[in-house]
């Protein structure tokens, strides 16, 4: 209802723009991909305000639970009854090294050699780490950028998705370790709270997002 009072309001002032939208990005989507679509959105839409929360999976979830966001993009698993999922693209992840680690261009990896090895991770509740299962987790961090730099320094192997890894496989400063007993493809979404009503901001700014 107060939804709809704003947006009833706005339209009555003539506002510029389609009001305004809290969003939350979990750490790979935020940082590489909801900026670019941000950016878009308000050039599409000058007077619109848009709020953006960098948080891991489990995070977003609770918020986008509590009201506290309109929608979440997130890139783990949702099965909360009144949160709505809807797909939205597919990613990959990607396991890799130092050039100078002793897995550095050796070809593909089985997985028992890769339960032996010690890995720096992401934390509990992020969209990366329920795929950890049994690996040796020597360091865990909160952000992909002090997992890249961890490894680059020499401190195990880690698992992120390929887009934070691009700039550094073509530098050369990270090499992928090709892992062919790993499914290693996973799906971003969209969330949204079941009674959650999908002002003009919310629909323009998912149609955006399939669109891109």
């Amino acid at each position: 209802l107060l939804d709809r009072a704003e947006e009833v309001e706005e339209l009555l002032r003539g506002q510029q723009g389609i009001g305004t939208l809290d969003v939350g990005a979990t750490l790979t989507i935020g940082n590489y991909l909801a900026t670019l679509l941000i950016s878009d959105f308000m050039q599409r839409h000058p007077g619109s305000r848009v709020r953006l929360q960098v948080r891991n999976t489990r995070t977003i979830i609770e918020e986008v639970r509590q009201h506290e966001l309109d929608l979440g993009l997130i890139e783990g698993q949702c099965e909360e009854d009144d949160v709505i999922t809807q797909p939205w693209v597919e990613d990959e992840l990607a396991v890799f090294c130092s050039p100078r680690h002793h897995l550095a261009n050796q070809g593909p990896v089985e997985l028992a050699r890769l339960l032996r090895e010690a890995w720096s991770m992401r934390e509990q509740g992020s969209g990366t780490r329920h795929r950890r299962g049994r690996f040796n987790t020597m360091l865990e961090l909160e952000h992909t950028e002090g997992i890249k730099r961890a490894v680059e320094s020499g401190l195990g192997i880690g698992c992120v998705s390929k887009l934070a890894l691009r700039d550094a496989f073509r530098r050369g400063s990270l090499v992928q370790i090709p892992t062919p007993d790993l499914d290693l493809s996973r799906q971003f979404a969209f969330i949204w709270h079941r009674h959650k009503y999908l002002a003009t901001g919310m629909r323009e700014f998912l149609k955006q997002c399939r669109h891109m």
